[in-house]
Order: C-alpha cells, then structure tokens, then sequence
C-alpha cells in the first residue's frame, strides 16, 4: 500500500508508468484460451480479451488525464488497435462455433470421443 501511496504522489523518485505489461499478458492469455476453446467454447477466452480491453481504455483515460505521462499513449494506441484486432477475430471465431454448432460438428466430434472412453461390453448387476 505505502509503494502505491509513494508512486501516486511521486516520492522516492518513482514515476507512474501505465500497465502495458498486464495489458499485453491479459491479451495474450485471452488470445490463446479463445483458440484453445475451438473444440468447445471460446466464451472464456473471449472476456478476458474484453477485460484487456478495458484495461487499455483505462489506461488511455489516465494518459489523457494527465495522471499518466503523454509518452504512453502511442503505446496504448498500438496496444488499443490489437485489442480490437483479437475482438475482431473472436468474434469471427463465436460465428464459426454457431455455425459449427448448429451444424452438428461438436456431437459429432465429442460423441466419438466419448465413444471412445466407453466400455465395450455393457456392465451387468
């Protein structure tokens, strides 16, 4: 609490920088837990890629007022533009799962699978 107290009011010569290393983590973590769930759901991936970017507006909001240094703004703005590139392509991905859906891929796909796991022979009492 007292680093946060000293870095917020500048003392002990420490400066504020904006999060851009938690942004791009939260990015990245998103980004690849949307393609992860390719084979069931990629909903997870999907918000924390909605949580970076609201990270990154928060950030931008910061630099704009004024509490961070204006030097982190193209940054940001480099940051913002994958945030909504990641959006974009995990929307393209969610269309491609309905379709997948509703087309009877994933029964397919897990039905075999649990097939699989499935004793050969029916359990008697």
């Amino acid at each position: 609490m007292t680093s946060k107290v000293d870095e917020l009011f500048g003392e002990e010569g420490q400066t504020v920088r904006a999060n851009i290393r938690g942004i791009v983590t939260t990015l990245a973590c998103g980004v690849i837990l949307a393609l992860m769930g390719l084979v069931c759901s990629s909903v997870p991936g999907g918000l924390i890629v909605l949580w970076a970017w609201s990270m990154t507006e928060k950030e931008i909001d910061r630099v704009e007022s004024g509490y961070l240094p204006e030097d982190a703004l193209p940054k940001l703005r480099i940051l913002k533009g994958f945030v909504w590139a990641s959006l974009i392509v995990i929307l393209i991905i969610f269309v491609g799962q309905t379709i997948l859906l509703f087309s009877g891929f994933y029964v397919a796909f897990w039905g075999d699978i649990v097939q699989s796991f499935a004793p050969s022979t029916p359990a008697t009492l």
